[in-house]
């Protein structure tokens, strides 16, 4: 069985589902009186393709989805778009006025992304093709798909296509952006201006716990839990 992108976002007293279904493009689910909100049938004759999923994540309040999707050309497209307007348009996440193509890269999909804050969104690697991808961190502006700017450096895992589970989180923002590797530890960077302010070469966590703001890793003697400390001479 292949590892499929699940998640859940609350919006106005419900709780909404994102799921992939068997025509393979998302669906948009409302738990709350068990009715999908994503009716996709029928298909506007205007349809260039389909557009499979991938990674699925959601800003941190709730406003936007992204999805580094791919199409059978081989290529990745992440892509955002609204939540608000995907409740009204079932065809938002292809079709609709929010959604945004932020980059097109050959053979890459499925990448590191996280959002920075409600509409800034990071996007891992600069170029546009799996063989000379740069290691970077490229941020946008979800309202208008606009590249706000981008810096060189961060090293996360690499993509691995035929994997059937989810893989560690590699790349993830909480004041920092953390972008993790498995042989170079875990790095800490200043999105603003693009410094790397750490590095931890022990450190290879799992997942990141956002609500307890510690780092999640699996180990043969259980589970390690980390959290980032500021020297107390720091401002």
């Amino acid at each position: 069985m292949s590892w499929v992108p699940v998640d859940c976002v609350r919006r106005e007293a419900k709780t909404l589902l994102i799921v992939p279904n068997r025509e393979r493009v998302l669906d948009l689910v409302d738990l709350t009186d068990d009715r999908f909100v994503s009716d996709r049938a029928p298909r506007p004759q205007h349809e260039r393709g389909r557009i499979d999923f991938s990674r699925v994540l959601i800003s941190p309040r709730g406003g936007w989805i992204a999805n580094d999707a791919f199409i059978y050309k081989h290529a990745g497209l992440p892509r955002v778009w609204s939540l608000d307007a995907w409740t009204h348009d079932p065809w938002e996440p292809e079709y609709g006025a929010s959604a945004r193509r932020l980059a097109q890269r050959w053979y890459h999909w499925g990448g590191e992304m996280c959002f920075v804050d409600e509409t800034t969104f990071a996007l891992w690697g600069w170029g546009g093709d799996d063989e000379y991808l740069v290691p970077a961190a490229v941020l946008y502006d979800v309202r208008d798909g606009r590249l706000v700017r981008w810096f060189a450096g961060p090293r996360v895992r690499p993509v691995q296509a035929s994997s059937t589970r989810a893989r560690d989180e590699s790349m993830v923002f909480d004041e920092f952006l953390f972008a993790v590797h498995d042989e170079l530890g875990t790095t800490v960077w200043d999105v603003e201006s693009g410094e790397r302010l750490h590095t931890d070469e022990s450190l290879r966590p799992t997942r990141y716990h956002r609500a307890g703001k510690c780092f999640i890793t699996l180990t043969t003697d259980g589970i390690r839990v980390s959290r980032l400390v500021r020297d107390e001479g720091s401002d």
